[in-house]
């Protein structure tokens, strides 16, 4: 019979208890889910900043490359390697035009307007 009592007893004191659980569960998770929350803003916070690191090493790279495409877009620069890479001013019989010669008899009547559909 103690027994029996015995389990009463503790089944009356955890029942006591379950008034109190969401007292006690509300700002227990309000605190979980804060901390979950702040943690995942300094991880966002880190990437962002890795991210912006390598958008400042591209932007580097960019302006780099386009010092270098300026320098070699440079004419003078271009006349003085021209005989090293085997490149020379052609003489006029070298000199060919080639073109459609159906394209070119309409061209030579002033007359007419050309446009588009009559190219088809």
């Amino acid at each position: 019979m103690s027994g029996a009592k015995g389990r009463r007893k503790h089944r009356r004191r955890l029942k006591g208890w379950y008034k109190w659980l969401p007292f006690l569960l509300v700002p227990f998770g309000l605190l979980f889910t804060e901390t979950y929350l702040r943690t995942q803003r300094l991880n966002n916070d880190y990437e962002i900043n890795a991210l912006g690191g390598e958008i400042e090493k591209a932007l580097a790279t960019i302006d780099s490359l386009k010092t270098k495409r300026a320098a070699m877009e440079n004419l003078n620069l271009i006349d003085a390697r021209a005989p090293e890479l085997g490149f020379v001013e052609p003489s006029p019989n070298q000199i060919e035009s080639v073109g459609n010669p159906a394209y070119s008899t309409e061209m030579d009547n002033e007359d007419d307007e050309l446009t588009a559909l009559d190219l088809q």
